[in-house]
């Protein structure tokens, strides 16, 4: 087997490849990642657990709740095609176009610091 021969399968088994990870995409996985982890950190501080039990349970209750958000923004083009005929009320019958769940991802995730300032600005402008 000669070099270019080699090059040549080389280029084809990573162009063959189903992944749908892209280089482009990997800013979004990052900041989103470091994102859920600043929520995990900061939680334990904004909202003390009276015991060893209520905290593990609140951690457990807030990676559950961060795995919805950041599974749309990693993987937004596997879920924007799955679709149901079925007993779904209202059925979903084509397939979503991607950009937009990675867009509800990042909003369910940045909800809880939208409506912390939401908050922070209702108390400014009424007292």
């Amino acid at each position: 087997m000669s070099e270019s021969d080699h090059d040549e399968a080389t280029e084809t088994s990573i162009a063959g490849s189903d992944s749908h990870w892209s280089l482009s995409r990997d800013w979004e996985r990052i900041a989103s990642l470091l994102i859920a982890a600043a929520y995990l950190l900061v939680s334990p501080f904004l909202f003390p657990a009276d015991s060893w039990a209520h905290l593990v349970a609140d951690i457990f209750i807030r990676l559950l709740s961060l795995a919805f958000p950041l599974a749309c923004i990693w993987f937004a083009e596997d879920l924007a095609e799955y679709y149901r005929d079925g007993n779904l009320a209202p059925e979903i019958t084509t397939p979503s176009p991607a950009t937009f769940v990675r867009l509800g991802g990042w909003v369910l995730l940045l909800l809880p610091v939208l409506l912390f300032l939401l908050i922070q600005l209702l108390d400014y402008l009424y007292r």
